[in-house]
């Protein structure tokens, strides 16, 4: 009972800190095997959901153990399922990696090169920049044209990150991220679309859906340096 409350927890944590497409890619597939001797052991079907994990949700994990067990809970990574288990959440898999192992990592520093310190200045500077202004003065074709100028913006930051990362992170690191963000647009996409659907034909309609975009694809920008930049 208090593995199934333990891992529940977890998952109410962490779609509280992650976009639904992270919560999706990274959260969901991951399964609680087991809670013995102060130790979680965690399966994670692909290994690149260990760095999501050991960055963003670890203290989740021992958030979880607090206030289920009252004691610290540490992390066991396992990347091939045990054949016999009966864990609290089961989901089929195809791709599976061959090893495990529990992390002992030292701790990392805020930031390795001061490029998350810098995004994130210019970022929080963007969004000063791109905040709605209020004024019933201007015209409302030009309220339509400031959003998507300013869309384009997020956009072409979001692009310049990318950049940065590819430089920054592996082969390995870098393909997570792009299975991630294949995720993202489609889920961009869909909400694009469901605001189309409830605007309707007129002309807030086009303003809302630009809105929509610009939301989103700023917090990606955040996501992706806050979650990946050294």
């Amino acid at each position: 009972m208090k593995e199934k409350q333990f891992w529940n927890r977890i998952l109410e944590f962490a779609q509280e800190r992650l976009t639904r497409s992270m919560y999706d890619f990274y959260a969901t597939p991951a399964e609680l095997i087991k809670v013995e001797e102060n130790t979680a052991t965690i399966f994670l079907p692909r290994s690149e959901m260990e760095m999501v994990w050991e960055k963003q949700l670890k203290d989740i994990i021992v958030a979880a153990g607090f206030e289920i067990y009252d004691s610290e809970i540490k992390p066991h990574y396992i990347f091939t399922k045990p054949q016999s288990t009966e864990s609290p959440q089961v989901n089929d898999t195809n791709s599976v990696s061959t090893y495990d192992y529990t992390p002992a990592l030292p701790t990392i520093p805020y930031s390795e090169t001061g490029l998350k310190e810098k995004y994130l200045a210019e970022l929080d500077k963007l969004t000063r920049e791109t905040e709605e202004t209020g004024d019933e003065d201007i015209p409302w074709i030009e309220v339509r044209k400031q959003a998507v100028e300013k869309y384009d913006l997020w956009d072409d930051k979001l692009n310049e990150i990318y950049g940065v990362l590819k430089q920054q992170l592996s082969s390995t690191e870098m393909e997570a991220v792009k299975q991630e963000e294949r995720q993202w647009i489609k889920d961009r996409d869909a909400a694009v679309k469901q605001v189309e659907i409830e605007e309707g034909p007129g002309t807030l309609a086009p303003y809302a859906m630009t809105m929509t975009k610009l939301d989103m694809t700023r917090d990606r920008c955040y996501e992706l340096v806050n979650l990946y930049l050294k």
